[in-house]
């Protein structure tokens, strides 16, 4: 019986050209996301008063959940920027 190995050349080539633009595309959608939460929640800091610490701690909060949502961008983003190479 042939055991079939779990990465074989292909797969790591493809790994390996999937990596930087999945970086890339995690990052500026995380940035994207948190400059619209930024965009939509500033006016508080502006009419109201609110110390800029708060709204900080606020943008490093929501991070986690604005990552779930980059890492599916940013898979759809670096497989269709492989597969056009």
């Amino acid at each position: 019986m042939r055991v079939i190995p779990l990465a074989n050349r292909m797969d790591r080539y493809l790994a390996a050209e999937m990596l930087v633009p999945f970086a890339i595309g995690v990052l500026a959608c995380i940035v994207i996301m948190l400059g619209d939460i930024l965009y939509k929640t500033v006016s508080m800091v502006i009419n109201r008063g609110l110390p800029p610490v708060p709204l900080a701690l606020f943008l490093l909060y929501k991070v986690p959940a604005v990552a779930v949502s980059a890492f599916g961008a940013a898979v759809l983003l670096s497989t269709s920027l492989v597969v056009n190479r």
